[in-house]
């Protein structure tokens, strides 16, 4: 990673305001020789109303006709994230959408408002939170296509480095109040067999404990989450990266064999 990319990593990590990730994303823009942004992230602190954050310096009038005329429901490029990890031109990522009449409409608007072309970077976190950084272009045709397609490794690097940087605002913002709650080892044990679908007794089986500690360590937990009910809590549980699968030594003891497909084991080491 050359300097001034290292310098964009160093500001991020060091960004500790909405106005900071907004000058990070302007200087993006200016070092790669895009015109416009537009990051939005995530977090699951509801999953009806979920946290989010949003930078934007997109052209004048843009945002306020693309809410009016309802683009986000057919584009693909919003909605890339969704999907895909990887970066990806814009042009690849309307590609991967049928051609339809609304579509069309949209990137008439689009280019009516400068925006010929650019590049899309999805990020994820472990909590169900999502992030999309989009740069944008005044310049179009298959020379910037080419070169934005050079790009995609580095956006990758930064819409992992905003997406760490915003889920880090969101935690300890008062502004965007997002708070994963801590469990302990037991709520998180009693959590997960719920999730398994074991009643409150057969929880207490496995882990030998009695069915009212069960009880306990759930409604514990649900008061934690904010939850009405065993639904709920364990929904919202996974949501937050609460609930995730146990990997155990045995795991990884299996012969290969079982890991791989008939005709794919090769013995000797890599060739």
């Amino acid at each position: 990673m050359n300097e001034p990319a290292e310098q964009i990593m160093s500001a991020l990590a060091a960004a500790g305001s909405r106005e900071e990730l907004y000058d990070v994303c302007d200087q993006i823009c200016e070092m790669h020789g895009f015109d416009y942004f537009h990051y939005t992230a995530q977090f699951v602190s509801s999953l009806v109303r979920p946290t989010v954050l949003i930078v934007d310096a997109m052209p004048p009038g843009w945002r306020e006709r693309y809410v009016e005329e309802g683009f986000f429901a057919v584009d693909p490029i919003a909605r890339y994230s969704e999907r895909n990890l990887l970066p990806a031109t814009w042009r690849e990522a309307m590609m991967r959408s049928p051609a339809s009449e609304r579509l069309g409409q949209l990137k008439a608007a689009a280019r009516a408002a400068g925006l010929a072309g650019g590049v899309v970077a999805p990020a994820r976190g472990l909590a169900g939170d999502v992030s999309l950084l989009v740069l944008a272009s005044r310049r179009g045709g298959e020379d910037q296509e080419q070169r934005y397609r050079a790009l995609l490794p580095t956006m990758h690097y930064y819409a992992g480095a905003l997406h760490q940087a915003a889920a880090a605002l969101a935690l300890h913002s008062e502004d965007y109040a997002y708070d994963i709650p801590a469990m302990s080892a037991r709520e998180s044990e009693c959590l997960f067999w719920a999730a398994e679908g074991k009643t409150a007794e057969e929880t207490g089986v496995i882990l030998d404990i009695a069915r009212a500690t069960v009880e306990y360590h759930l409604t514990k937990a649900t008061q934690k989450l904010g939850a009405s009910g065993r639904q709920q809590t364990v929904a919202k549980a996974m949501a937050l990266g609460l609930i995730r699968p146990q990997l155990s030594e045995a795991s990884f003891r299996q012969p290969l064999a079982e890991h791989l497909a008939p005709g794919r084991l090769r013995t000797g080491g890599r060739r």
